[in-house]
């Protein structure tokens, strides 16, 4: 019906969310104008509320999010002045607010974006510091398809992954290789490396990075074990 068409709006592709995720963020953005004393109506008031959805995303440009936000007030503000079902009061205070446009909102962002560089930060310490469950945790974080891709490809034993292919230098160009083959590789060993690189041209950058990370941690948990004389 009338709401529908929000959720395609272009100015919230900025934000990864799925359609159900942006259905339930507009009827909540809904909610506040109902729900909220007209004479409370803010701008800043409105990031407030919706804090915990703009903490939600962390990898994304300052600029576009500030943007974004700023689209999806203005946008039920004129839905608001133009729709009889409001009171008056309602309708001449969205025109206001909307004709306001520029009140600053500086030092929340600010604020937020401190925020979500202590959360970056915090993320990025736990796949460089912690152990590999920890590291696993984040990637609960990731999209299931790829954190099942990056699960996989650790069954694999750490050297299966490093060299997945053997290769021998050219001797007139020690900067060039070509692939040897290895009368000893079955088909089935040969289709493994061919999916482990498959996979890993699925991954973005990020994703390879956490990857080689867990990979290091698990090489180096193994090598820890066979000191010790365990079985791993």
């Amino acid at each position: 019906g009338k709401h529908r068409q929000e959720v395609t709006d272009p100015n919230t592709n900025l934000v990864s969310l799925k359609m159900t995720d942006l259905q339930l963020l507009y009827k909540a953005i809904r909610d506040f104008f109902d729900e909220t004393p007209v004479e409370e109506w803010s701008y800043i008031l409105f990031l407030e509320s919706f804090k915990p959805v703009i903490m939600s995303v962390l990898d994304i440009a300052k600029r576009d999010e500030k943007a974004t936000w700023r689209k999806r007030f203005i946008k039920r503000l004129e839905k608001i002045a133009d729709d009889d079902a409001y009171t008056e009061q309602q309708r001449k205070n969205a025109i206001l607010l909307k004709e306001k446009g520029s009140i600053s909102a500086d030092l929340f962002w600010d604020n937020i974006e401190k925020e979500k560089d202590n959360l970056r930060r915090r993320r990025e310490d736990s796949v460089r510091h912690n152990t590999e469950v920890d590291a696993l945790n984040l990637l609960e974080t990731a999209r299931a398809e790829k954190t099942k891709i990056i699960l996989n490809s650790l069954k694999r034993k750490p050297e299966d992954i490093v060299n997945t292919k053997k290769r021998c230098k050219l001797p007139e160009n020690d900067s060039e290789y070509y692939e040897c083959s290895d009368s000893g590789e079955s088909e089935a060993e040969s289709t493994n490396e061919e999916q482990g690189e498959e996979e890993i041209r699925g991954l973005s950058q990020d994703e390879v990075e956490i990857r080689n990370k867990l990979l290091k941690i698990l090489t180096a948990r193994q090598e820890k074990d066979r000191e010790a004389g365990k079985n791993f």
